[in-house]
């Protein structure tokens, strides 16, 4: 069955962070870039790769984007730096590999954020910082979706570290160049500290993917990226060296607005009984209708039903009638109620 598209929330929630530099304290600004691969985009070939472009929704903010409770330690990321909705929808197969494959395979969405620390960078190179970063993960991602498909079918730990990698050094690269010769004096002889990215801890951060199937029967899932420094804090003695944790706080939820599933042809005066499952999951309650493709079709969906079998796979099932004098052609559709 035909994955259906799925209305999906990512949002940033709130930070956190604890550290210390030189015993100062730094205010933190956030970078966040969201992304899909899906059938809007992008389409799996008949030589079973994928082909196509990634959608790509980078938001604003650059110095002081994001606010805190005074200590500079922590606050709320406001919905237009860290919110982003879309319709995820799968992604359609060539005709000549759907009765191997199926008729879509999932689409995926996703979230880079990056948390910096505000120290002298000036306003206009962090800027082109940020739009370098923007620039790169769309051609990081472009570059990654020919090599997935019928073989490879997801995104790799190794396929996000070199992203991130190259994403990087394109936004180091731009902050350079951007910077006037004094301002690099001024850093080289230690005057003026640059901005700098909190470390990732590699495990939890700072990119996050979700697939289509997953996000079809979790529904919503709470996430953290969590990231690491070393700074030097005074005691009243000598400086001690210390790890110290930020971290991002989000949640992504998805429910499924519409359906549309297989399609067929009904007699005159007939009834017809079709199934529906996606994988044996609880969908909860479905609202299903049998949508008449032929301008002059009547339909009614008599009957709608559930069964559970023993190992508590659940079907989803319909009865349409066709109430008129001529064959209609039509397809099922439906949704939550």
């Amino acid at each position: 069955m035909d994955l259906p598209p799925l209305l999906v929330q990512i949002k940033l929630n709130d930070w956190q962070q604890s550290y210390f530099v030189s015993g100062d304290e730094y205010p933190a600004y956030l970078w966040a870039v969201f992304f899909t691969i899906d059938g809007d985009t992008v389409v799996l070939n008949g030589n079973g790769q994928l082909q196509g472009y990634a959608f790509v929704d980078a938001m604003p903010g650059d110095h002081g984007d994001i606010g805190s409770d005074g200590t500079l330690l922590r606050g709320i990321i406001p919905s237009s730096t860290g919110e982003f909705w879309t319709r995820l929808k799968a992604i359609p197969v060539d005709p000549a590999l759907r009765g191997f494959i199926g008729p879509s395979v999932p689409g995926i969405v996703g979230c880079l954020a990056v948390l910096l620390v505000q120290q002298d960078t000036p306003d206009d190179a962090v800027a082109k910082g940020h739009a370098a970063l923007n620039n790169s993960l769309q051609q990081q991602l472009n570059g990654v979706i020919p090599t997935l498909g019928f073989k490879k079918q997801k995104i790799t730990p190794a396929d996000i570290q070199a992203i991130q990698d190259r994403v990087q050094d394109a936004v180091i690269s731009a902050i350079k160049e951007a910077l006037t010769l004094w301002d690099k004096i001024k850093f080289v002889l230690g005057f003026e500290p640059q901005d700098f990215a909190i470390e990732n801890d590699p495990n939890k951060g700072p990119s996050f993917i979700f697939s289509h199937d997953d996000l079809l029967t979790a529904g919503l899932k709470d996430f953290q990226a969590r990231g690491a420094i070393r700074g030097q804090r005074q005691r009243g003695g000598p400086s001690n060296q210390e790890l110290v944790v930020w971290v991002i706080n989000g949640q992504v939820t998805a429910t499924t607005p519409f359906w549309v599933a297989g399609s067929g042809t009904i007699a005159p005066d007939s009834s017809q009984d079709w199934s529906f499952s996606w994988g044996g999951a609880d969908m909860g309650p479905q609202l299903i209708q049998a949508e008449p493709i032929n301008s002059s079709g009547m339909l009614v969906t008599t009957q709608i039903g559930e069964s559970r079998d023993d190992a508590g796979q659940l079907t989803y099932w319909a009865r349409v009638h066709n109430q008129g004098a001529s064959p209609v052609q039509f397809q099922w559709r439906g949704g939550k109620p």
